[in-house]
């Protein structure tokens, strides 16, 4: 091989699920990983980061391994990544397939925070915003969504609001078919403080009858038996 020349990534026909860490120990990144890897049978994509030190954002490296990969993603988890709400919504907009989406706030202080009031608006399922100035969609399938909130201030009003706006009851599939939306199952939301019960009465109406709801404390998130919803 010429030197200085790349190696080309290696593709894996039948890899479904990827989870990469990257922790103070961790010698690559998360733009390594990716720069070694296709993967066009992929479903899930979990990043989880767990550092004190600075890490850059990885989304250029997120988007070129996408688009190489082609795959038609399900899942996607960001926890602990540093990256900038617009930079979120402009990656979600690639992924139309997407049901489960988890979006967790670094801990680190260095880190940018993407869990944003403006990406709440981008979510919402009938109305533009800032980040996405159309009122088409994104994510249209998203069933499940997972928030952690590390920045102060939440807008408890208007994440209930996206909630109700990609919610319908099962006899109604002809709203939701008109709305363009896919019907939300299952809500986690956690918070750096705890929270006020009654900013979030609104979700209550949905969880009778039958959408998982839970709002709780950050730790709760690392803590919690996974059976929650």
């Amino acid at each position: 091989m010429a030197h200085g020349a790349k190696e080309s990534p290696y593709v894996m026909l039948n890899l479904t699920s990827l989870t990469i860490t990257e922790t103070d120990n961790t010698r690559s990144t998360f733009s390594d990983a990716f720069s070694l890897l296709t993967a066009p049978a992929l479903d899930s994509l979990e990043l989880r980061l767990n550092t004190r030190k600075y890490v850059s954002n990885p989304v250029a490296s997120i988007e070129a391994f996408l688009a190489r990969s082609r795959c038609t993603l399900g899942i996607l988890v960001l926890d602990g990544v540093s990256i900038v709400d617009e930079e979120v919504i402009a990656l979600l907009k690639q992924l139309p397939s997407l049901i489960q989406l988890t979006i967790m706030d670094s801990l680190n202080s260095q880190a940018t925070l993407p869990v944003t009031k403006k990406l709440v608006e981008s979510l919402h399922g009938h109305r533009h915003s800032a980040l996405h100035p159309t009122f088409i969609p994104i994510i249209p399938k998203l069933q499940s969504i997972t928030l952690g909130v590390h920045s102060p201030g939440f807008d408890a009003e208007l994440f209930v609001n996206m909630i109700a706006s990609r919610w319908f009851p099962d006899s109604d599939e002809y709203s939701a078919l008109n709305a363009g939306v896919s019907c939300m199952r299952s809500v986690e939301l956690f918070l750096s403080k705890s929270c006020n019960d009654a900013d979030y009465i609104g979700l209550n109406q949905f969880e009778k009858v039958g959408m998982c709801t839970v709002v709780k404390k950050r730790l709760a998130y690392k803590m919690r038996n996974y059976n929650t919803c």
